[in-house]
This record gives structure tokens, C-alpha cells and sequence, in this order.
């Protein structure tokens, strides 16, 4: 086997005989087309393929060498070599990218085999103490200072749940043989269930939420259900699913709508009594403050848009999932003719005004904004950053005598309210603020006048 220089050397030698040949294309292109408008578009062409090859092997030479030179600078310990194996397996993915030259594909792929097995055999086994003084939480440590190895197993095993899932499966099964006190016998059996359905290793997810249903039939959890189609038995699924929309389990109903309007058992094909189904698990996410989570406002989007035609209502759910972060929603709204011009600013400046609020997944997306008193989080007034926000009924209103403190505020606003290209139209409204504007947006009229010293900012849906 080769050294990692020897390997390094090698590896880098061809990347940039491949470099090389791209480069001398750009410059060298045989391409000889018999019309002026086909030769515009072969070079376009070969121009935005020379520039993904580029940007493809500056990729792999960069991680390729910050891999290298993590291995010749860091002791390996074993619980951490999942994380190398994803960063091998993303280089990978890179390289198959481009399939000119498979033959090379594979050399430079096997290479890599062969660094990833120099990983594991350089790296270093800790023991249980090493690995508990490592990877406990602070608050783990403390509370396990005075326990026996039991209490210490179970909360080694968690925290190394999103670090090293087979072996927190391995100490959750050691707590287990210890007789673990911490935790409930059956919710062991659920983390260890969990964790090889996350690892796709369907078999041993369903032999372990089986376990769980002999200690207590009552327990339900919708991943059983996932597993089972997993290993392809739809029947099974359907059942545990239905079992679960009878317990109003949110998770369930959602799943079990899929299973209806996507017709994964084809004689169920419902495209109806799915979105029924749907809308039954987005009013189940509502009660538990999950409501703006992308999937499910996603599929209502389709649902209205593709089945009940309803363009307004499908382009609301998608703004609502675009804005939670789904990208194939924000593309629906732009790309697609029935929706991109509908206007739904008023129906998200209801669900501010009425909901007092934007859920966790929301916030997420706009933290900076969101660390203090998040925008309409409270139902009536409060301020931050030298702007108050007053809310009523149906309008809200900025005050500030900061001018740019109050367009940057405005601007949040609008970025929250606006996920499609009509977003910097919005933006540019308001690039200098004037007393005296009076705008109308896209289903909000936004007023801007002066208060003594205060300039105020007023905004209010248009009416129907």
C-alpha cells in the first residue's frame, strides 16, 4: 500500500493532468458548427461545462487535501470514523459527477479506499471512561458523579446518538445487560429501533419496535410502520398507520395521506381523501406548534394546486413551505403560470396578526432577527432595537425616530411576508423611506407618516 504523500502525490498528479486538459479545451475547442446561432450555443455550453469541471476539481483537491492533512495532524479515535467516511463518500459523489472518463473515475475512487482503510487502521480505541469523559454533557457528567456504570451506559449512549449511531446502539444494548434504571425498558428498545431505521437497516428497526409492542401493545410509534416499507411490505405499514390516525397520531395521519393520494398501494389511489388526510395532520401539527414545517405545507400546496384547483389557496401553502426552507416550493412559486402572479401577502399578515406568532422552524431561518423578542411574537406591543411595534386587530405599526433603524425593520418584514422574486420588487419600494407614502403591495398597504418626532410605519391587508 502506498503513504499518504505517496498517495497525495498521485492523486494530485492526475487532478491536475485533468485540470490541464479542461483548461487546454477552453482555449482549444475543435468544435466546428455550421451556423453562426449553433456555435453561440456549443460555446455557452462548453463554457458552463468547463466551469462545473473547474469548480468540481477545486472541490476535491481542497477537501481531498484538508483530508490529508487532518490524518497527518490528528489522532484518530474510532468512534469518530463515520465522520471520515462521509467526507470520503462526498468526495466520491463529486468525482461521479462527470463521466468522461469513468476508467479514472474509479482509480481516483479506489485510492481513496484505500486512504479510508489507512483511517481505520491508524485509529485509536478508546475506552468506555475515555469516551464518557469525552462525549457526556456537562450535565450528563454531573448527574452520573455518584451513579454506577448502569446510569453512565445509558447517557453515554445518548450523546453519542448523532456522533456515532452503531455505537450508541452498542451502549444502549450494554445498558440493557446492566439492567439500566434510567429509562423505561420499552423507550430503550425505541432509541435502538430508531437508530438502525436512521441507518436504514430496516430488519433490526422492526425487530426492536416489535419488542416494544410485546412489553406494552399500547405504544405506538409511526417509524414501525416506516420500516416495514422499508423492507417493502406496504400492507403492514398501512395497518400500523391506520393505527395511528385512529389515535390522532399527526406523524400517522400525514404518512397515511401520502399512502392515499401518491397510491403507494395502488388500489387506495386516492388523490382526495389524501389531501383530506393532510389537512386532518397540518391542523394535528397546528395544536402542536409544528404547522410551518415544509413537508406537510408542501403537499397542501399540491393538493389545492393539482386536485382542487384552488390556485390561491395551493399558493399560500406553498409561500408558507418556501418560507420554512422547502427550495421546490420556492421554484413552484416563481416557475409555475397558475400561481407565481396570485396575491397572498394579506392571508400571512392574518396568520401574524391572529397566531401571534411564527413557529420554531421559522425563527430558525431568520435567527439574527428572531434573538431577541421575536418580530410578532407577543400578541399587543414591545420594542426592540429603538423600534416599537404596536399591534391591533388588523394592522401593525413601526414607530421609530431612527429612519434606518425602521427601514431595516421594514425590510425584515417584508422578508418574512415576501419568498418569491416579487420580494426585491417589495424591498424596492421602500428603498428611501417618505413621510407620506401610501403603497400598495401586493395585498398590504403600507402608509408612512410623521408623529410629532417619530416616524411611523403603518401596515394593514387591502380588503377583499
Amino acid at each position: 500500500m502506498f503513504g499518504v504523500n505517496e498517495l497525495k502525490k498521485i492523486f494530485m498528479l492526475v487532478l491536475g493532468l485533468v485540470s490541464f486538459g479542461i483548461i487546454l479545451n477552453i482555449f482549444t475547442g475543435n468544435e466546428q458548427p455550421s451556423v453562426a446561432q449553433e456555435k453561440k450555443i456549443n460555446i455557452i455550453d462548453e463554457e458552463k461545462k468547463a466551469t462545473d469541471d473547474m469548480a468540481r476539481i477545486l472541490y476535491i483537491s481542497l477537501e481531498f487535501n484538508s483530508l490529508l492533512e487532518d490524518i497527518n495532524t490528528t489522532t484518530i479515535t474510532s468512534e469518530i470514523l463515520p465522520k471520515y467516511k462521509q467526507r470520503i463518500d462526498n468526495i466520491k459523489s463529486v468525482i461521479d459527477q462527470d463521466e468522461t472518463d469513468t476508467a479514472w473515475n474509479e482509480s481516483a475512487k479506489q485510492e481513496l479506499d484505500k486512504i479510508y482503510e489507512m483511517i481505520v487502521q491508524r485509529s485509536v480505541e478508546l475506552s468506555f471512561d475515555e469516551l464518557f469523559d469525552k462525549y457526556a454533557t456537562p450535565e450528563h457528567k454531573v448527574y452520573c458523579k455518584d451513579k454506577g456504570k448502569e446510569s453512565k451506559v445509558y447517557y453515554l449512549a445518548k450523546d453519542l446518538e448523532n456522533i456515532n449511531p452503531e455505537l450508541s446502539i452498542k451502549y444502549y444494548k450494554m445498558a440493557l445487560e446492566l439492567n439500566s434504571q434510567e429509562v423505561a425498558k420499552w423507550a430503550l428498545y425505541e432509541n435502538i429501533a430508531y437508530l438502525y431505521y436512521v441507518q436504514k437497516d430496516y430488519m433490526q428497526s422492526v425487530y426492536w419496535y416489535e419488542k416494544v409492542k410485546e412489553l406494552d401493545g399500547d405504544i405506538y410509534n409511526v417509524n414501525l410502520a416506516l420500516a416495514y416499507e422499508g423492507l417493502g411490505d406496504y400492507q403492514k405499514a398501512l395497518d400500523i398507520l391506520k393505527q395511528g390516525y385512529s389515535k390522532k397520531d399527526r406523524h400517522a395521519t400525514h404518512q397515511l395521506g401520502t399512502y392515499y393520494y401518491n397510491g403507494i398501494i395502488e388500489k387506495l389511489k386516492d388523490t382526495r381523501r389524501g389531501g383530506e388526510l393532510w389537512l386532518e395532520a397540518y391542523h394535528l401539527y397546528k395544536e402542536h406548534e409544528q404547522h410551518f414545517t415544509s413537508e406537510i405545507t408542501y403537499n397542501l400546496g399540491i393538493y389545492y394546486v393539482d386536485t382542487m384547483k384552488n390556485y390561491e389557496k395551493g399558493r399560500y401553502f406553498f409561500a408558507v413551505s418556501a418560507l420554512a426552507g422547502d427550495n421546490d416550493a420556492a421554484d413552484i412559486l416563481v416557475n409555475d403560470s397558475k400561481v407565481y402572479s396570485l396575491d397572498m401577502s394579506k392571508f400571512f399578515l392574518d396568520e401574524v396578526v391572529k397566531n401571534g406568532k411564527f413557529t420554531k422552524e421559522i425563527a430558525a431561518r431568520y435567527r439574527g432577527f428572531y434573538d431577541e423578542k421575536a418580530f410578532l411574537y407577543t400578541p399587543n406591543s414591545y420594542e426592540i432595537d429603538n423600534v416599537r411595534v404596536l399591534i391591533d386587530d388588523n394592522k401593525i405599526r413601526l414607530v421609530s425616530q431612527d429612519k434606518e433603524k425602521l427601514k431595516k425593520y421594514l425590510g425584515n418584514f417584508i422578508d418574512i411576508l415576501y419568498v418569491d422574486k416579487y420580494k426585491e420588487i417589495a424591498k424596492n419600494e421602500f428603498d428611501y423611506i417618505v413621510v407620506g407614502a401610501n403603497v400598495n403591495l401586493r395585498g398590504l398597504n403600507i402608509t408612512i407618516s410623521k408623529e410629532d418626532r417619530d416616524i411611523v410605519c403603518e401596515i394593514k391587508a387591502k380588503k377583499d
